[in-house]
């Protein structure tokens, strides 16, 4: 059983879509398209957009595959009206004959042999239709490339076969051998490759060399041994023509050089079309579980790490069938642990189609961890039913009050008070619609859209910053096109504490404009993530304007700015001499226009569309990057891709695209397929790939991150810093987990989730490097999260105005348990509060941080709240104590270093 995934969706809207829409209608912040049509489900790799390759193992000629379009979706909104896009009609079809295979979300299809075409239609509740195609690819079992399989040590070879089990394999498209790395790539090691070869010379026998470095190599034809570097660097002898089926044996026996093989067919190493492998005789290796141990009641969701994994595969764990799941790919997948059943042990092994079985690992039994899992549930107001009345929210935090503070379409801030036992909302207030006069439509100030919030770690009265502007201020006309400033529409504004006497429901009020003049493309691309770093600035994620760097109808159709497609660092730390008021050169063409004041510069560029950032538990700074869409743009290769004659003559008013060199479509080669989406370390001064004419220099050329090079392959600049993931289009929200739950095994992972439900990902992380991942370990999700002091991650549903909360699925704990903190971060002068989760706190619990004592000034048998002291800056321990116990949480908390 496999699976696929559509790859591109062209958006054409209706005249007169079926909803009552407003100006202040549009796209959802984020997102580059309407109703989206996209056919998924699990890769061969976390890419969203490619197309999927198939093989018939068993060799009846078909592969069932499961096709999913509930990645499907629609970005239409109208706030002014609270609609939200729904799709209402699927249309699977086979475009070469029309043939309506299914109009389920998800179904199952036999694909034969060869490459299908197949098509999803989608239909919004405004009208919208969108088409997205891919290609399901079925091939037989002989596959392109040589199969190797790696031994640690110098095993004993018998007959050319060496002893015990390989512990690492890989795909070698050529007999021309530089060794990938593994881990134990740099010691003694035996490589065994096997191949087909196809000899076409137009000679009866051909001359064949073998060399090699580091160490000796053999060849083998069936048993007969046919060249052996032993005691040479070369080997040569005649082969007669045809398809061989040969095997490489390679001995490192001399560390100190470099190892390799290279053979060579008539002078020339064979090319890689010749070379191939039976994918049906590949013996699978499983080289790690992961947690290698859980509770005896079963349960655990275990990661088999291996190599040619290749579905479909028989998985037995204690002699008990599993079916794989979660992230699936030749190189791993995920079972469910079956009770133990008296035993305290398991073992799991894995058996190819063909029959062939890996070598078996054991799991353990025991275990007083708590196997990691989360379950969703809805929260609930006071009469009983799921909460229904928030205005799309986009963005959320959390304060040290414990409340959460969510940032709508509608330019307000929801505050949502609850009872975290029973997820109960216990209090509801919120502030007034930000406004701006100084952009407007039809002389009443335009509706604002807020997509970021944050609140400064040193703040003790709950005031959040947000990201204010307004989207589509041309293509929907939200704001009076004579308005020619209107691109410089965004800002940051904070709220503050306080009343209105006009609505007693009303707790936070205007405060002040913090930063204003940030660019706002004509889409949907805007000011989005706030984060505040170390020293008590403020980044900014800024999106772009354009696809791959050049303008397109399809996404506003405005060229970048020096200060688009990027995150941008606000130096709040000047005090009162900070200048948030941005000025421009030119302040009505967005192409021209360079920062002439204001204390606002770029940290770091390149990044297309950063909705979600987040600081993580380490200090470090995450972000993901959504990828380019087909058909929304052309790619930028170098800096003479802009013209100034042909600019000031483009008509951004019309479904206009901007030629560039190098023109690519959804059909069209080398783009046929969007990109995924990045998952990146944001440092200052880097460079991840979106290209800028605007800002020039090492910055005007896309950079593709299947490759690492420019459209016209050429290498990416020496700044350039590569993602460290991709993950599947939409993924919106990010945070670090800081729980303690299950052993501490998820802290410090990162989470992300995609728009409007999909997958929740987990991924290791260790500064700039990922340490594991990313892989689906949960359903469902939505735009954005917020982590509670109780280990809950709280998703505000954009689409459905409800709240729903993944809580995780522990037990009661016979001791002193301490969870988590929120927020975790504070100003080394301290006074601010702090949440702290657990159980059995008992009645007069006593908190320190970093050995001085945490004021109490609220307490539970779960939860606690106290005054945080004043510290020097960095990670701190809290401890808690409580009836002669005490239970610490490592590096609960951050301090600043201001």
């Amino acid at each position: 059983m496999g699976s696929a995934i559509l790859s591109y969706l062209s958006v054409s809207k209706t005249v007169g879509g079926c909803v009552p829409v407003s100006n202040s209608g549009g796209l959802v912040e984020g997102e580059d398209h309407a109703a989206h049509s996209v056919p998924g489900s699990y890769p061969p790799q976390i890419n969203a957009n490619s197309p999927k390759s198939y093989v018939d193992t068993d060799g009846n000629g078909f592969v069932t595959v499961q096709i999913d379009g509930s990645g499907s979706h629609t970005h239409f909104f109208d706030s002014a009206n609270n609609i939200i896009g729904q799709l209402t009609k699927y249309t699977w079809s086979l475009v070469e004959t029309g043939e309506v295979v299914s109009n389920e979300v998800s179904f199952s299809y036999d694909f034969p042999l060869g490459t299908t075409r197949l098509k999803l239609a989608v239909v919004d509740n405004s009208c919208t239709t969108d088409e997205a195609e891919t290609t399901v690819t079925v091939t037989g079992s002989i596959q392109s490339g040589m199969y190797c399989y790696y031994y640690s040590g110098l095993p004993m070879l018998m007959g050319g076969d060496p002893l015990g089990s390989p512990e690492f394999a890989a795909v070698s498209s050529t007999p021309d051998l530089g060794f990938p790395t593994f881990p134990f790539s740099g010691s003694q090691f035996v490589a065994r490759c096997f191949f087909f070869l196809e000899v076409d010379a137009d000679i009866e026998e051909a001359a064949v060399s073998l060399s090699s470095s580091g160490g000796e190599a053999r060849i083998y034809k069936g048993t007969d041994l046919l060249l052996d570097t032993d005691g040479m660097s070369s080997s040569e002898t005649t082969l007669a023509v045809g398809l061989l089926a040969l095997e490489i044996i390679y001995e490192r026996t001399v560390t100190s050089q470099t190892p390799a093989v290279q053979f060579e067919v008539e002078g020339s190493v064979p090319a890689a079309s010749k070379i191939f492998y039976d994918q049906s005789e590949v013996l699978p290796i499983i080289v790690s579980l992961t947690p290698g141990d859980g509770p005896d009641s079963g349960g655990t969701s275990v990661k088999v790490s291996g190599h040619g994994l290749f579905q479909p595969l028989t998985v037995s764990f204690g002699g008990e069938s599993a079916t794989p799941g979660g992230t699936i790919n030749s190189e791993q997948f995920f079972v469910t642990s079956p009770a133990a059943g008296g035993s305290d042990s398991a073992d799991v092994f894995v058996t190819s189609a063909s029959g062939l079985k890996s070598n078996t690992l054991q799991f353990s039994y025991g275990s007083t961890c708590e196997s990691i899992g989360f379950s969703f549930t809805d929260m609930k107001t006071s009469s009983g039913g799921a909460v229904n009345f928030l205005e799309l929210p986009t963005c959320v935090t959390i304060g040290g009050d414990g409340k959460l503070y969510m940032g709508t379409l509608g330019a307000t801030v929801q505050v949502l008070g609850y009872n975290v036992d029973s997820l109960t909302v216990s209090s509801h207030c919120y502030s007034k619609a930000i406004i701006d006069n100084n952009f407007k439509k039809n002389s009443s100030p335009s509706q604002r859209d807020i997509l970021g919030i944050a609140l400064d770690p040193r703040d003790k009265s709950m005031s959040p910053y947000v990201t204010t502007q307004t989207l589509y201020w041309r293509e929907q006309e939200r704001i009076d096109t004579s308005n020619t400033g209107a691109w410089r529409n965004g800002a940051i504004d904070r709220l503050k504490p306080g009343t209105d006497p006009s609505d007693s429901k009303v707790c936070l009020v205007y405060d002040k404009r913090v930063v204003t003049g940030l660019p706002v493309s004509n889409h949907d691309h805007g000011i989005n993530s706030i984060v505040f770093t170390q020293g008590g600035d403020l980044l900014i994620a800024v999106g772009g304007f354009t696809n791959s760097g050049l303008p397109q109808y399809r996404l506003g159709n405005y060229w970048e700015t020096t200060l688009t497609a990027a995150v941008l660092i606000a130096k709040l730390s000047k005090g009162s001499s900070f200048d948030g008021v941005i000025k421009y050169s030119d302040e009505d063409v967005p192409r021209h226009a360079e920062p002439i004041s204001g204390d606002v510069e770029v940290y770091s560029s390149g990044l297309r569309n950063v909705f979600g950032m987040t600081m993580a538990g380490n200090g470090d700074v995450y972000a993901v990057d959504q990828g380019p869409n087909c058909n929304f743009g052309n790619t930028a290769t170098s800096c003479d891709d802009y013209n100034e004659e042909d600019a000031a003559s483009y008509n951004k008013f019309q479904a206009t695209t901007w030629p560039g060199m190098v023109q690519h479509g959804c059909q069209k080669f080398p783009y046929s397929i969007s990109r995924p989406d990045k998952v990146v370390h944001i440092t200052e001064g880097s460079f991840y790939g979106h290209a800028n004419l605007q800002r020039g220099g090492d910055e005007c050329a896309w950079i593709d991150p299947f490759d690492d090079k420019t459209a016209d392959d050429k290498a990416p600049p020496a700044r350039y810093k590569k993602e460290m993931a991709t993950v599947k289009s939409s993924t919106t929200g990010i945070r670090g987990y800081r729980s303690n739950h299950f052993c501490g095994d998820l802290r410090g992972e990162i989470i992300m989730s995609t728009y409007k439900g999909g997958n929740i990902y987990r991924m290791g992380v260790n500064g700039g490097s990922k340490t594991s991942g990313p892989d689906t370990f949960a359903n469902g999700g939505g735009i954005t999260f917020i982590e509670n002091a109780h280990g809950d991650l709280i998703f505000p549903a954009l689409n459905e105005q409800k709240v729903t909360v993944l809580r995780p699925t522990v037990g009661t704990k016979s001791g002193l348990y301490v969870v988590n903190a929120t927020p975790w971060r504070h100003g080394k002068a301290g006074g601010t509060k702090v949440v702290i989760g657990g159980q059995n706190f008992g009645s007069s619990p006593s908190v320190t941080i970093g050995g001085s004592a945490c004021s109490v000034t609220d307490s539970s048998d779960t939860e606690i709240t106290c005054e945080v002291p004043s510290s020097s800056a960095g990670a701190k321990d809290l401890v808690v104590s409580s009836g002669g116990s005490s239970a610490t949480l490592p590096n609960a908390i951050l301090y600043m270093n201001v």
